[in-house]
């Protein structure tokens, strides 16, 4: 009798440990494992194909793609509930997010500001990923862009396209002297070519949020916006710009335009470009769109796959798949051309590339920023302090600043 219920305690311990190690459990390989990624409307044909693309591959994986939606009232309650979902240890597995932006006409950005989602622990660190990746020891993925998804030195949110200002015209710009903007500014007021000085003259408020980038340093919990020489910058910009409508007489059609990279068109040879530095000399790109995997996923590997699929799924020949086109730049030299740029431009596109030193996010600050100096731009420049406004401007912004670093 005892042997017999010796055995039947070993059969029973047996059963257990097969069940708990999952080996009898036949049920869980039918069982489908579901993903779910949130991403915007101008993201949603691109990652439904993606993950169509990945489902194919696993016939047990289901993936759900969820989407913001557009009308500001109904996005703003969806945003707040999710938002109480993260801080909750919830929400979805995946990110697939357009970064935020000076013109934005979908607002508000479920997060406003990336740099403080990466410190407050919503997203998966991907190290242990990329460490077993190949893609990133052979890659041509810009590396000096991770930095700005980085938090402790480990890697929470990944780059997936970015944005960046370039002078353009049909004539030879190389001749354009000085490595800062404030240099370039200087040369435009002497430079004879007038239409070259009227659009340095003219554009450069347009994207004034990013006339000092980056202008936080998150990791140290410094700022590093130097707002003397902001201010002195647009004290000087603001006197040349009235000076110049004053007394110069317009080109009617522009030879040169300040514009984002993907807008130049580059159809002709004899179109030129070169980069926008800033003004410390730096060129620096902004994030346009990025993706994260959420730390309360219990699916964080097939998560950073899903990413992955929008950086390494490439022809032979170099160009992108459409199932992994994002709105922007690519951030890996070998997928520019994927973009209409022409053949004989492509190299220069290259040489324009590489020159770029980091990427950082446009926030709040940047925003104001830029609309304060535009609107201004805009109103024909009467008789006003200008120095004071520009110092206005630039106190705000050390505030905000610090406001931000701090959060």
């Amino acid at each position: 009798m005892k042997t017999n219920k010796g055995i039947r305690v070993l059969v029973i311990c047996v059963y257990l440990a097969l069940v708990m190690n999952g080996c009898m459990g036949e049920k869980h390989t039918d069982k489908k494992a579901t993903l779910t990624v949130l991403t915007e409307q101008a993201f949603e044909s691109t990652v439904q194909m993606r993950a169509s693309a990945m489902e194919d591959e696993n016939e047990n994986l289901d993936i759900q793609v969820e989407v913001l939606p557009l009308d500001m009232t109904i996005r703003e309650n969806e945003i707040q509930k999710l938002q109480i979902e993260i801080m909750a240890g919830k929400g979805p597995d995946l990110y697939v997010l357009t970064a935020p932006m000076e013109m934005s006409t979908v607002e508000p950005d479920l997060f406003d500001n990336p740099y403080q989602i990466i410190q407050s622990g919503a997203f998966a660190p991907l190290d242990s990923y990329m460490d077993e990746d190949s893609y990133w020891k052979e890659g041509s993925y810009k590396k000096e862009f991770l930095e700005v998804g980085k938090h402790g030195g480990k890697q929470y949110l990944l780059p997936l396209t970015c944005s960046y200002y370039v002078l353009a015209g049909i004539q030879d710009i190389d001749i354009l002297e000085g490595k800062s903007l404030g240099e370039w500014l200087e040369y435009a007021k002497l430079s004879e070519n007038l239409p070259l000085r009227q659009c340095i003259i003219e554009g450069l408020s347009q994207f004034g949020g990013r006339w000092f980038q980056p202008a936080v340093d998150y990791e140290t919990g410094q700022v590093r916006f130097d707002k003397e020489k902001w201010k002195q910058f647009g004290e000087t910009y603001f006197v040349a710009l009235k000076k110049f409508r004053q007394q110069e007489q317009y080109t009617e059609e522009p030879t040169y335009r300040i514009s984002h990279m993907n807008e130049v068109d580059l159809s002709s040879e004899e179109t030129h470009f070169q980069v926008m530095p800033d003004l410390d000399g730096r060129k620096m790109a902004a994030v346009s769109a990025y993706g994260a995997v959420g730390m309360s996923s219990n699916k964080k590997e097939i998560g950073y796959d899903f990413l992955m699929g929008f950086l390494y799924n490439k022809t032979e020949d170099g160009k992108w798949t459409e199932e992994v086109k994002l709105q922007g730049i690519p951030v890996q030299e070998n997928c520019l051309n994927f973009m209409r740029f022409p053949d004989e431009q492509i190299e220069a596109v290259r040489k324009g590339f590489r020159e770029l030193e980091g990427a950082y996010f446009i926030t709040n600050v940047e925003k104001n920023m830029r609309d304060a100096l535009v609107e201004e731009n805009q109103v024909g420049l009467p008789e006003w302090d200008s120095k004071g406004f520009v110092n206005r401007i630039a106190e705000q912004a050390w505030i905000d600043y610090g406001i931000q670093v701090k959060e």
